[in-house]
């Protein structure tokens, strides 16, 4: 997975998926408004001249299409803005624009704790949504199941990875849930992808919406530490 692009005020995108955040909330833009911030922010500190931004984002160089870039940018400024990230583009009036390279503001280095503290966890989390299907895992997850990310969210159902004599109770378990209920449960098994079992502690937390509804769990799991792998074990260490 490639690194975040990072700018002022919280705001970072991830080129390989086309996603951009300010914080904690993730802003939607289209094509040319992604990546004309995706130039800005991979030059970072230094003047993008208008033409080339007419390269980035319609893949020719007219020089008329100034104002084009001008109302992109504007479009860019009030998404940002929108989302709580002000004056993260600057206007260098005959020249073109830029975002300053200022030192890492408190939300930037927020983002940076959470990243590294996600990926260094020796907790397995997966989100579930309301069907079970997994949604979005930390690094440890991939380490205990042996699977990667991309497998994770591609099984039908987090029961892919319980033994079949314990899917019935974990039904349960999951209508209760459904229900709010914060389940916590001291041994289970969980199936790694080469067919081994491992017993875990697991933490079935709901997650609701503002109607109250759960949209969405977060599903822990505790291995010991001979069921990690000597990079987790490291981490944990």
């Amino acid at each position: 997975m490639d690194e975040w692009l990072r700018g002022p005020a919280g705001v970072r995108v991830q080129p390989s998926t086309r996603q951009a955040w300010v914080g904690e909330q993730e802003i939607q833009l289209s094509r040319t408004l992604f990546d004309i911030l995706v130039a800005l922010l991979q030059q970072r500190g230094r003047v993008v001249e208008t033409a080339e931004l007419v390269r980035t984002a319609w893949g020719y160089d007219e020089p008329g299409d100034v104002h084009f870039v001008r109302t992109a940018v504007y479009r860019l400024r009030q998404r940002l803005r929108n989302a709580g990230a002000r004056a993260v583009i600057e206007a260098i009036r005959g020249v073109g624009f830029r975002i300053p390279e200022d030192a890492a503001d408190p939300t930037d280095e927020a983002d940076r704790a959470r990243e590294l503290a996600l990926k260094t966890a020796t907790t397995a989390i997966f989100v579930l949504n309301a069907d079970r299907r997994i949604v979005w895992t930390n690094e440890a997850a991939t380490q205990l199941t042996g699977y990667t990310a991309p497998e994770l969210r591609a099984l039908s159902s987090s029961a892919d990875l319980c033994p079949p004599a314990q899917r019935k109770w974990r039904e349960g378990a999951w209508l209760d849930v459904l229900a709010g209920k914060h389940l916590k449960r001291g041994e289970v098994d969980l199936v790694q992808k080469d067919g081994r079992w491992v017993s875990v502690s697991a933490s079935w937390k709901p997650l609701r919406d503002e109607n109250g509804t759960v949209e969405f769990a977060i599903l822990e799991f505790w291995a010991p530490a001979a069921a990690l792998p000597d990079s987790a074990h490291r981490a944990a260490g």
